[in-house]
């Protein structure tokens, strides 16, 4: 009989043990769930943090490497190495791991540091009755309202506040209305400083929209113009590519909307302005920096000593393009339709005659000094010694290319525009030019990489866009 009660008492334990643990089961799953929001009055302490319902973001306390400064901001899980994509106090960090994040009453989410003190609040004016903040699963921290559930409505976002980062699903607004410079993402003061830095992108509005990376007030880089399927500044991008980059039609007010949706929605992906003047695109397969990473260096030679004003020197260099470009395209005319006679210049020291005739001259004799790394021979002793040397020899580049057999490798007129407008900006080495008749060469170094598959096209229509060259 005591055995029995025994048994018995053993198998009540065991019951009441599954039992609670299958209740903490479901405690802890619904917890999770929720992680992903914070309700009103509801505080979150250092080490606490919400994760977005994918899994993709987490909204919380952080300090970078070698630092143990508390910034509070969103950023991509499972990513080491710049995985910052938002901070809220980024003016003012918190030294301890004291400090906390409340939904207040009034709607507004604060963050406060070891004494208390509100050292940044999202400044909600929206009213409401009830206000919960939500981390959505393309990064964005939303605080929304509601007077009579389930209806509700957005009171705040941090996408509508980025700060050095733009990320797909975001809409950067154009308003070609306002007849300014729309600056929106600002870089970090220094690697270690996450403070507002010099640098600043957005969008020029005027005419046709492009993205801008300013230095201050002075302008140091462009995308190029949108014209509809790719930015033409970039000469990475081919509008054969589909990159994602859409422009909406204006609204009421007139203001348009730049989007971005990756190809693959499975990596993450973001667009970032860098404390040193880099915009830097960036994939991230598998926690690691991978795919289609763009990295544009903004322009600091010339204009390092006098911003925003043209020195003598870079006036003489724009010249001196226009000269060469100009030049250049006279020999090809008299290349492919005879004999020019006479001589253009001669140089003093009789190194290079400039004497025109069938078969040869001066683009041969320029082709010759480039290749040798002797280009500033090619530079007239009129202009004299006050010009910048690599902005002499960016132009003989360009003119080069623009000299190149096949239209393929020439570039379009506003491309040596931008170019010669903007150092930053990398250049295709030239292939020599032959200046022949022959179409068949001009195609001879095109390279299609097929993987051994024939290049086939099933256009019924084809759409060409006009340019001029």
């Amino acid at each position: 009989m005591k055995m029995k009660n025994l048994c018995l008492c053993k198998s009540i334990l065991i019951y009441c043990f599954l039992l609670n643990l299958v209740s903490l089961t479901l405690f802890f799953a619904s917890y999770s769930h929720a992680l992903n929001t914070i309700t009103q009055g509801q505080v979150l302490r250092d080490g606490d943090t919400l994760i977005s319902n994918g899994g993709s973001f987490e909204f919380g306390f952080f300090s970078l490497p070698n630092s143990s400064l508390r910034y509070v901001g969103i950023w991509y899980t499972n990513i080491s190495v710049d995985s910052v994509v938002w901070v809220a106090n980024r003016i003012s960090p918190i030294s301890s791991q004291n400090g906390s994040i409340t939904l207040e009453n009034d709607g507004n989410l604060t963050v406060s540091d070891e004494s208390g003190s509100i050292i940044w609040s999202s400044n909600t004016t929206v009213i409401s009755n009830n206000y919960t903040a939500l981390l959505h699963d393309d990064g964005n921290l939303e605080i929304r309202g509601s007077n009579v559930l389930p209806v509700s409505f957005t009171c705040w976002e941090s996408f509508n506040h980025p700060t050095d980062t733009y990320l797909p699903g975001m809409r950067v607004p154009v308003n070609p209305n306002s007849g300014e410079d729309q600056k929106i993402f600002t870089s970090w003061k220094s690697i270690n400083d996450l403070s507002i830095g010099n640098y600043s992108m957005g969008v020029d509005p005027r005419t046709a929209p492009q993205f801008v990376v300013w230095e201050g007030m002075n302008r140091h880089w462009r995308s190029g113009y949108w014209n509809g399927l790719i930015f033409t500044g970039v000469s990475t991008m081919s509008a054969f590519y589909n990159y994602g980059f859409k422009l909406s039609n204006a609204d009421s007010s007139g203001t348009m909307y730049f989007t971005y949706s990756p190809q693959n929605r499975a990596n993450k992906f973001k667009f970032r302005v860098t404390w040193d003047g880099y915009e830097k695109s960036l994939i991230f397969v598998d926690g690691e920096a991978a795919g289609n990473t763009l990295n544009i260096r903004v322009a600091s030679s010339v204009l390092e000593g006098n911003k925003g004003k043209l020195s003598g020197p870079k006036i003489a260099a724009i010249v001196i393009s226009a000269v060469v470009l100009l030049g250049v395209i006279l020999l090809c005319l008299w290349k492919l339709g005879g004999k020019v006679t006479g001589s253009l210049s001669k140089r003093g020291n009789d190194a290079m005659r400039m004497e025109l005739r069938k078969g040869q001259g001066y683009s041969t004799d320029a082709w010759k000094l480039w290749s040798e790394g002797r280009a500033m021979e090619l530079v007239d002793p009129s202009i004299g010694s006050s010009y910048p040397t690599n902005e002499v020899t960016r132009c003989l580049h360009i003119a080069l290319l623009c000299v190149q057999d096949s239209a393929v490798y020439r570039p379009t007129m506003s491309q040596v525009v931008l170019w010669l407008e903007t150092d930053s900006l990398a250049l295709s080495n030239p292939k020599e030019p032959t200046l022949a008749y022959s179409s068949a060469r001009a195609f001879v170094d095109i390279d299609f990489q097929n993987n051994g598959q024939g290049v086939e096209s099933s256009n019924n229509v084809t759409v060409t866009m006009l340019v001029g060259r």
